[in-house]
């Protein structure tokens, strides 16, 4: 009995840990996304 507890706290850690981790990707994936677009309008109105 207490060892699955301790397992299912383990694997509560690391779901949230990862969970965590996979929002941060996404969230860096979003701000690059971001980055290249504002490059690219610079690029438009300065290069013209």
């Amino acid at each position: 009995m207490v060892l699955e507890t301790v397992q299912s706290l383990k694997n509560h850690i690391i779901f949230k840990i990862y969970g965590q981790f996979h929002c941060g990707i996404a969230h860096f994936q979003k701000e690059k996304d971001k980055l290249e677009v504002v490059e690219v309008i610079i690029n438009e109105k300065y290069l013209r």
